[in-house]
């Protein structure tokens, strides 16, 4: 047991730190932190699972999870400096790719279309906009 009282189970930890809210018209499943969690889980409990963040109401990030319950790509809408010219006041539509096996993802990077093709209808979902 770790000091914040999770187990850990096959190295992902198996407490109850998110809660679904509503599920949006594809399937994806808008979760809110419990407690002081505000992020994205690492490891999906279900396998193939999009998991959804607003933040005071705005969409923030899109987590798309897959087969082996790790994490394949994040599509996200806040200030990213890389992208937006050192602005860090402004959201800017962008993703991240997850490397494979582990929780480590690549540079933040524009919102490809290929991606755009993939995952068209939870792009609708979460308000995407930039097509």
């Amino acid at each position: 047991m770790s000091s914040r009282g999770s187990v850990a189970k096959n190295g992902h930890y198996m407490d109850d730190e998110y809660e679904t809210k509503y599920i949006l018209s594809h399937g994806e499943k808008v979760i809110e932190g419990i407690g002081r969690n505000h992020s994205m889980p690492d490891y999906s409990h279900s396998p193939d699972t999009i998991y959804v963040i607003y933040k005071k109401g705005v969409f923030h990030a899109m987590r798309i999870y897959g087969a082996d319950h790790m994490p394949i790509i994040e599509i996200a809408y806040h200030p990213e400096p890389k992208l937006n010219h050192g602005d860090r006041d402004h959201s800017i539509w962008h993703m991240h790719v997850y490397e494979k096996d582990n929780l480590e993802h690549k540079a933040a990077m524009f919102i490809s279309d290929e991606v755009k093709k993939k995952y068209k209808d939870y792009l609708e979902d979460i308000g995407y906009d930039q097509w």
